[in-house]
């Protein structure tokens, strides 16, 4: 079974920021936010890798 990807869109309304924050923590390297897959010239996140991602930073919070 293929994993659900997100767009960039979708994943800025999940979380509640802006495109440009987005953009900003993917040229933060210290951030650590996932690269993207690129497809058409628009990104898109594996759903695991964002949920993962946020789950690490709320428990290093």
């Amino acid at each position: 079974m293929l994993e659900r990807h997100i767009g960039t869109a979708e994943l800025c309304k999940r979380i509640g920021v802006g495109r440009v924050t987005i953009y900003r923590w993917l040229k933060d390297e210290a951030m650590k936010f996932p690269k993207p897959a690129a497809v058409g010239g628009k990104h898109f996140w594996p759903e695991s890798v964002i949920a993962d991602y946020f789950a690490q930073a709320r428990g290093a919070a």
